[in-house]
């Protein structure tokens, strides 16, 4: 099995563990923010719901578009989709899974070129860097769930 195939399967495994932990979370708490701040649980699957809208042009094309503002459209109306936590959950799962589907499509060829994002002062990473990190970001954000968990006094792994 090649990399990108492998990375697509385990982004199905890992949406399914986020959201898992992030059902876990009492209901009254997943709007509450650590230390006034940070990002609550609603507020990441939130940006697993939507993320996928900046990250698929990306492996489709080996460049990373400037966030228009229809894109930013495009995202606040997604947003008013998920009018419930089981929707918002929904909606991670199915943009996980198409970002799963688009880097199926990643060609071995492109693994290697260079993109320069324009977030953190144009940031160059490679394909092969690209691909997985949607991957990487859901785990981290099952981490920072579990962390709210945890200040909320739940250790139990969900």
């Amino acid at each position: 099995m090649d990399y990108q195939n492998r990375i697509a399967d385990l982004m199905i495994k890992q949406i399914e563990a986020v959201c898992r932990t992030a059902l876990a979370m009492p209901e009254d708490k997943r709007d509450w923010v650590p230390m006034g701040s940070a990002r609550s649980v609603n507020a990441q699957i939130e940006e697993l719901a939507t993320v996928h809208i900046y990250i698929i042009p990306i492996l489709k094309t080996g460049e990373a578009p400037l966030i228009t503002e229809d894109q930013k459209e495009h995202i606040r109306e997604r947003k008013e989709q998920f009018d419930t936590f089981d929707k918002l959950i929904e909606g991670a799962k199915e943009g996980a899974k198409l970002t799963a589907e688009a880097i199926r499509d990643v060609p071995d060829s492109k693994l290697d070129d260079v993109i320069t994002l324009h977030s953190r002062g144009g940031i160059r990473r490679t394909m092969y860097e690209m691909v997985a990190r949607p991957y990487w970001n859901l785990c981290y954000h099952e981490g920072q769930i579990n962390y709210i968990q945890m200040l909320l006094g739940d250790t139990e792994m969900h």
